[in-house]
């Protein structure tokens, strides 16, 4: 699996675990970076989801 769809994949735990509420503003990328276990400079190189 590639690192953006695990993160993808995290994202969507962090949804419905309620740590991410729809609506709210995401974290800054540093901190959401930290959270998804990726470097601020990890990019998607297509467009990223489905």
């Amino acid at each position: 699996m590639a690192l953006t769809d695990e993160a993808m994949d995290k994202i969507k735990a962090m949804i419905v675990a309620g740590e991410l509420v729809p609506g709210s503003r995401l974290p800054k990328e540093g901190v959401l970076a930290g959270q998804l276990g990726a470097s601020p400079a990890t990019r998607c190189a297509k467009p990223c989801g489905p």
